[in-house]
C-alpha cells in the first residue's frame, strides 16, 4: 500500500510560484503542516512498517512527488484509490493516472467531498469515465 498525504513544511517556499488560490490559502494558514499534528496520517490508516509514505503539497499525487517512480518499481499497474476529495484530489491523481496508462479503480465509498453532491458528481460524471467504480465490500470480496 502507498499513502499519500498533503501538507508543507516550508510554506513561503512551497508556494512562491503557485498560482491556485486554494494552495496559497492553505500557506497563508500554515493549515496541514507536515511536521506537526496537521501532517499526521490517522491512525486508523497509518502505514505499517514497509509501506511507502509519498509527501505531496499540490492537488494531483503525481506532481512533484515520486509516486510515479514508487509504482513502477514495484511493477504496479492498477491503483486503488480512496481520498478526500473525491472531485479534487482523487479525480485529479485519477485523471493523471489514466493518462499514464495505470488501470484505475476508485473506491466510492473510501472517498470524501465537501458535500455529497460534488462527490456525487465526480463519480458519476468525471470518474466513471478514467476508472472502474467499486465499493470497499467489493474490494475485500475480490480479496
Amino acid at each position: 500500500m502507498i499513502h499519500v498525504k498533503f501538507g508543507m513544511r516550508d510554506f513561503e517556499a512551497e508556494v512562491e510560484e503557485c498560482n491556485a488560490p486554494i494552495l496559497k490559502a492553505v500557506a497563508g494558514m500554515g493549515a496541514c503542516d507536515l511536521d506537526a499534528w496537521g501532517g499526521e496520517i490517522h491512525e486508523s490508516v497509518k502505514p505499517i512498517e514497509g509501506e511507502d509514505v509519498v509527501e505531496k503539497n499540490r492537488v494531483d499525487a503525481f506532481i512533484g512527488t515520486n509516486l510515479k517512480e514508487i509504482l513502477d518499481e514495484a511493477g504496479i499497474d492498477t491503483l486503488l484509490m480512496g481520498g478526500v476529495a473525491t472531485n479534487w484530489v482523487v479525480e485529479a491523481t485519477a485523471r493523471h493516472a489514466a493518462d499514464e496508462d495505470y488501470r484505475v479503480v476508485i473506491i466510492e465509498d473510501g472517498c470524501s467531498s465537501m458535500n455529497q453532491s460534488m462527490h456525487d458528481f465526480a463519480i458519476d460524471n468525471i470518474l466513471s469515465n478514467l476508472a472502474e467504480i467499486v465499493s470497499t465490500d467489493e474490494v475485500i470480496q475480490s480479496l
